[in-house]
């Protein structure tokens, strides 16, 4: 069973603060390549959280939501927001394959609940043969080790994390593991095999003139620990343009291959909140004494990562209708 059975998307912390990084920096690069000439493909579920966004923000008005069980597709279709919403039921990697990929520019995000064992590798090498230049590419897995498989497809076990990741993902493991894996970092070494993992499609698409850009890594977790990894195709012209956007554009968000930003915000009352934003914006984040003098305490690790993400900060609250 899907995880759109049990979990709103709208109104978990740090996902809302990713979903909101993610538009602004493409609203950011809107200027380079006019979105709103885009298709949007994503797994909208019940919510159709991004797709508000990117119909608002970025004015798209040609979107597909993939649904993989039919139940929650026959609902997806009484709660799309938008009539330029068609919801296609099925499996991402049956129904990607027969969309019209080439037809126009795509912003696709797959906000996949499965890990790297998944349909996302088979996805991504879908999207980065057949999308057209320009197209940006997002993807979230579910980045805890735990959640690879412990046996092969006959039963078999299997006796460490290598054998489990080459199960998996092949050859994009090397053959000397990094210790990485074995530490928080584990994320970070994902995050390095999806952007392979696309290079390398492109390559095999004889796609000579073209490269991945990254533009997204960031790691959260609201209950799992989960991954979000985005890149654009594009050629090097474009590339430089997008370069300048994010350098210039006052994003204070600085990711690629190797720079992957962690989004870990604390749980805040709405009084904590809006004494905490009379100290907004600045330079550098408030010492705990600071914050204890205001009447309430915080970690200093809590105090950095609102100081970070203070501006996409949700609040929710119950409204009756």
């Amino acid at each position: 069973m899907g995880s759109a059975n049990y979990v709103n998307y709208s109104i978990r912390p740090n996902k809302t603060v990713e979903r909101k990084l993610v538009f602004r920096i493409l609203t950011l690069l809107d200027p380079i390549y006019s979105f709103n000439k885009y298709r949007y493909i994503g797994l909208g579920a019940l919510w159709f959280v991004d797709f508000v966004l990117a119909h608002k923000q970025l004015s798209i008005m040609d979107m597909i939501s993939i649904e993989k069980d039919e139940f929650i597709a026959s609902r997806a279709e009484f709660n799309k927001p938008y009539s330029c919403v068609k919801i296609e039921a099925g499996e991402s990697n049956m129904i990607l394959p027969g969309l019209s990929l080439e037809e126009k520019p795509l912003l696709v995000w797959l906000d996949y609940d499965t890990s790297i064992d998944g349909p996302v590798l088979g996805d991504l090498a879908t999207l980065c043969q057949r999308a057209p230049t320009g197209s940006v590419v997002i993807v979230t897995i579910n980045a805890r080790k735990k959640s690879l498989p412990n046996q092969d497809a006959d039963g078999k076990e299997f006796p460490n994390d290598e054998e489990r990741l080459r199960y998996v993902a092949g050859d994009l493991i090397p053959q000397n593991l990094p210790k990485t894996i074995q530490t928080s970092k584990y994320p970070c070494f994902l995050a390095t095999l999806i952007f392979n993992h696309m290079r390398h499609h492109v390559r095999v698409a004889g796609r000579q003139n073209e490269l991945i850009f990254p533009l997204f890594n960031i790691a959260y977790k609201d209950n799992a620990q989960m991954l979000t990894v985005g890149a654009i195709v594009t050629d090097g012209q474009s590339s430089q343009e997008t370069s300048i956007a994010l350098e210039t554009g006052n994003v204070n968000m600085s990711m690629d291959e190797k720079i992957q930003i962690s989004i870990n915000v604390p749980p805040l009352t709405l009084k904590e909140k809006a004494t905490l934003d009379q100290l907004m914006p600045c330079d550098s984040a408030p010492t705990e004494n600071e914050i204890s003098n205001l009447g309430f305490r915080l970690k200093p690790s809590q105090i950095e990562a609102y100081h970070r993400f203070y501006r996409d900060y949700p609040m929710f609250g119950e409204v009756t209708i």
